[in-house]
């Protein structure tokens, strides 16, 4: 069951770039969602039955999962154009759009 739980986790986080604070709550989760599966277990439930249950109560971390996942390939996107372009190049790019831009009038 151990292993199951796992590669459910690790399927939530999979599109997320790996960090120590990703490994940290990854194990977190996992621990919570194997206890939340023995209880149920002991409370008669069948393994699968466990399984579904505690998964379907994860919904706040599916939440983060996805919003974690959002701010990587924002975080991503921003970082290929900056490394494409140097900080020289990107300054000039921001001051041409910002001339480029009709002047407001102070009325």
């Amino acid at each position: 069951m151990k292993e199951r739980v796992k590669r459910y986790i690790d399927s939530l986080f999979e599109d997320i770039p790996d960090s120590r604070q990703l490994r940290e709550l990854k194990e977190e989760v996992c621990a919570n969602l194997l206890e939340r599966i023995t209880d149920s277990i002991a409370r008669g439930l069948s393994e699968e039955d466990a399984f579904k249950s505690a998964a379907a109560e994860l919904g706040d971390v599916t939440e983060l999962a996805d919003t974690m996942r959002k701010a990587a390939r924002s975080m991503s996107q921003s970082s290929i154009i900056f490394r494409l372009l140097d900080r020289k190049t990107a300054l000039g790019y921001a001051l041409g759009s910002a001339s480029a831009r009709p002047a407001r009038s102070s009325a």
